[in-house]
């Protein structure tokens, strides 16, 4: 099988792995791409943003603004050099940054509910 035949199918592997993940609690906190890229990087371990861009088919302009919404979840780290190269948290780290970041947000929702349901006691009595 040659290159252009590899990447396809690489690239059709992925796009089956993501609609099973949208079913999952990724598709809660990342886009589409993000999961493209996210998945792609935890399969090829460290890799430029031009290499992802290509691979995956994103202009590269936003591959840069997707990888640096990745950094800012915690599941994608860079490394110093040139060019820049980029690698992912395993999925178990990622599953627990989602838990967690749900958590908090469950926990902020009732808090506020709880506000929330003072405050309109208080009007009553």
């Amino acid at each position: 099988m040659d290159g252009d035949n590899q990447e396809k199918t690489f690239a059709e592997s992925v796009e089956k792995t993501i609609s099973k993940l949208n079913l999952m609690i990724i598709d809660y906190y990342f886009s589409s791409d993000e999961t493209k890229i996210y998945l792609f990087l935890s399969k090829n371990s460290i890799e430029t943003a031009s290499e992802i861009s290509k691979a995956m088919d994103i202009p590269r302009t936003e591959t840069y603004r997707l990888l640096s919404s990745l950094q800012r979840k915690g599941v994608v780290f860079s490394t110093f050099g040139k060019p820049t190269k980029f690698s992912a948290a395993g999925i178990d780290e990622v599953l627990e940054i989602l838990s967690n970041k749900i958590r908090t947000k469950i926990s902020q929702l009732e808090a506020e509910t709880r506000k929330n349901h003072l405050t309109i006691d208080n009007r009553w009595e």
